[in-house]
Order: C-alpha cells, then structure tokens, then sequence
C-alpha cells in the first residue's frame, strides 16, 4: 500500500481518484454518514494532536484593484511552505489572514483513533458522526484496518475534522 490507498479506488481498467474529506464515493455520490455512539458501544477513544510541525512558513497574495500585480506577505521564512490559495483585496487583510492560518498550523489539528468490532461499512473518506464524548462532532476517517482472528474481528479507525474545518 502507498500514499495513494486512501484517495483512490481501481475500478475495472480504471483509477478513480477521491476527493478528501468530501465524503463521496468514486462516481460522486454522497456516503451516509456513520454515527458511532462512543457510550453505547464501549470505545476507547484516544486523541492526539497531528500536524504541528508540518509548515514552517506561510505566504499569502494581494491586489488592489486599480493594479494589475499580485503582491506577497510572508512570515515564518522556514521550508515547507504553506501558500493560502486566496487573493485579498489588501495588504492589512492578507497580512491578517496569514498570521491566523500560521497560528492555527502551529497549534496543529486533533487526531482520533478507536477500536471496535468488526464493521466493514468503516473505511477512508467515510464521514463519522461522533456522539456522547467529549470531542464530539463530525469527523472523516483517514484510515480503517479491518482484522480478522480465529474469535473475533476487529475494526481499528483513524479520524480527525475535516480539512475545512481544522
């Protein structure tokens, strides 16, 4: 398995590549939601926090609208770089907008993980609807490893907000 067994699925003499966290099947229809009661099915739920050190910089662009070039403000001055994809309509906005995407890479994002029974019906890019917990919320799963033993069989989940939402 590479980078790529979360985003894309073979389908008969085609790869079809996945949208992250939109929750959609490859011909684009929209999955239901999965609820999963952390009380009532006895999870253990650990959490973490992911993704803090990933971008050491973050460069945003603006324009003033009687001028045709795109200007740049940066902070951090590190590789890897984030770029916001947005152009703003001035210096004072951009500037603002780096500084919060630059606190809130710093901070990082919140990582879920749990166990439970064999349910095949978990898998990658699946929304999950958690409830009765104290990070309750909407969540995409990143990863799923479904097991199979000689008793029982068990269903492992990664899973953290989604992109728009961090």
């Amino acid at each position: 398995m590479g980078v790529l067994e979360n985003s894309c699925k073979p389908t008969g003499k085609r790869l079809c590549i996945l949208l992250e966290d939109e929750g959609k099947s490859a011909s684009g229809a929209s999955l239901p939601v999965l609820p999963l009661d952390a009380k009532a099915e006895g999870v253990y739920i650990t959490g973490r926090i992911s993704g803090r050190n990933k971008y050491k910089s973050v460069k945003a662009y603006w324009q003033r609208a009687d001028d045709s070039r795109k200007d740049s403000v940066s902070i951090g001055g590190k590789e890897p770089l984030y770029e916001m994809s947005g152009v703003y309509t001035s210096h004072a906005e951009a500037e603002s907008a780096m500084k919060a995407k630059f606190a809130q890479l710093k901070r990082g994002g919140l990582e879920l993980s749990c166990e439970r029974e064999l349910d095949l019906s978990y898998a990658a890019e699946r929304i999950v609807n958690l409830y009765n917990h104290r990070h309750a919320g909407n969540y995409v799963i990143k990863t799923a490893t479904h097991s199979v033993g000689k008793k029982v069989g068990s269903t492992e989940i990664v899973f953290n907000l989604p992109t728009g939402n961090s």
